[in-house]
């Protein structure tokens, strides 16, 4: 959980969401971004750990500003297919 970090090592965290958050707002053309942290047991998580969602946002992406709550939890990663043999 993020209270169990250190001092040092929430900085450093903090700073790799701001590396993450640049690259992302750049190479998807954004100007702003949504930054959710999700820490302790009433956040749904399955698998116990803090995750933190970074998600580059654009002036009317969503009709409704709070929209990307539910986006958030309702994401879900998608299914791949799988490879083709002869590709690789």
């Amino acid at each position: 959980q993020l209270s169990d970090l250190s001092q040092a090592e929430r900085a450093q965290l903090l700073s790799a969401v701001r590396v993450i958050q640049s690259e992302e707002e750049s190479s998807h053309n954004c100007d702003a971004s949504n930054i959710s942290i999700q820490d302790g047991r009433g956040t749904t998580r399955i698998v116990p750990h803090m995750y933190i969602h970074v998600i580059p946002r654009r002036a009317g992406d969503f009709e409704e500003n709070d929209q990307i709550y539910s986006c958030i939890d309702d994401w879900r990663p998608k299914e791949l297919e799988p490879e083709d043999p002869a590709s690789v």
